[in-house]
């Protein structure tokens, strides 16, 4: 027996034939309480019209809600596929759990958006380069600061914003940065329009 949650379900009637144990832990019923049961006692309200299997083919990859007998909901992809049992047209039904990657895609963009909300609020110049120090982000302060757009920036270099003769007497140790400590320098950062604006930069992993 499979160990994805399977279903066996009656498409005219609306519901459930049989059903695996896998089925029986996810949502919560018994196995001799989930067979029976209504597909609508499944499928969240909010997708009550996904109860209405006349519209589901084979190949059909259906995104849904389903609800447990404890009512929590669950993000779930529903594959369909027609069997034929004692004379019977039924639907062989997988259902993927997709909760815990919507619920992580979630919390990514929140922790983006949190992130660009820090990052154009600031108060100081922040600027992100990549491992060779190449610009890949930076904030309208940072870009304020320097006189070049957001987009202008992105390609260039640390070094292209330094004055030669500084990186000459006191170069870039990038390298330290990967042992985690931060490191505070005082420099001259040349603006697009050629003049140096003086800076103390803080700059960490």
């Amino acid at each position: 027996e499979t160990s994805a949650v399977a279903l066996l379900v009656d498409p005219e009637q609306g519901t459930v034939v049989d059903a695996n144990d896998a089925a029986a832990a996810f949502y919560g019923w018994p196995r001799q309480k989930l067979v029976g049961r209504r597909m609508s006692d499944i499928v969240h309200a909010a997708d009550g019209a996904s109860c209405r299997m006349d519209g589901w083919r084979p190949g059909d990859r259906l995104a849904m809600r389903h609800q447990t007998a404890a009512g929590s909901v669950h993000h779930v992809e529903v594959y369909p596929a027609e069997v034929a049992v004692r004379g019977r047209s039924l639907l062989f039904v997988i259902v993927h759990d997709l909760t815990g990657r919507i619920e992580a895609e979630r919390a990514r963009e929140q922790s983006e958006v949190r992130y660009r909300t820090l990052l154009n609020e600031a108060s100081d110049g922040i600027f992100l380069v990549d491992a060779d120090g190449t610009y890949v982000d930076a904030n309208p302060k940072g870009c304020e600061m320097v006189g070049y757009t957001r987009e202008e920036l992105l390609g260039l270099r640390i070094g292209d914003l330094l004055a030669p003769e500084d990186l000459e007497r006191t170069p870039l140790r990038l390298e330290e940065l990967r042992d985690g400590r931060t490191l505070i320098s005082q420099r001259r950062l040349r603006r697009k329009d050629g003049r140096y604006v003086h800076v103390e930069i803080s700059a960490r992993r």
